[in-house]
């Protein structure tokens, strides 16, 4: 990994843990600009993933996160919750929600040969 890719998952990992908004997220890469090289959010998750081995699937939400477009909500136009729309005037998603399916995270997960070695040491100890 390469010391923008660490600064990235820290970043990362600070806004989920604390609930950062992307807004706010994308105002502390701005405030910080001259000390760190932090992606924006969208570049993050993508560059996270392709160091993770993992696609994330990604669903079209209501803006106040009330719900996905999936399902029997997935010819909504307006979320039945909240009634904002779910679409700009141009048809495309105001907000999407990010997932990242979990069989592939596990099979990277205990692919890793120290994971495995780590979690043998139980198993195999006098």
């Amino acid at each position: 990994l390469t010391d923008t890719d660490r600064d990235n998952i820290r970043a990362f990992k600070l806004q989920l843990a604390s609930g950062m908004s992307i807004s706010a997220f994308a105002q502390m890469r701005y405030a910080f600009r001259h000390q760190l090289e932090i992606s924006s959010h969208w570049a993050m998750i993508h560059r996270i993933a392709i160091l993770a081995h993992v696609q994330p699937d990604w669903y079209n939400c209501c803006p106040n996160s009330c719900l996905a477009y999936t399902g029997h909500y997935a010819d909504l136009t307006h979320c039945c919750f909240c009634a904002e729309p779910g679409f700009t005037p141009t048809n495309k998603p105001r907000r999407l929600f990010c997932y990242l399916p979990i069989i592939p995270r596990l099979q990277a997960f205990f692919s890793n040969p120290n994971k495995i070695d780590s979690l043998l040491y139980r198993h195999n100890y006098k």
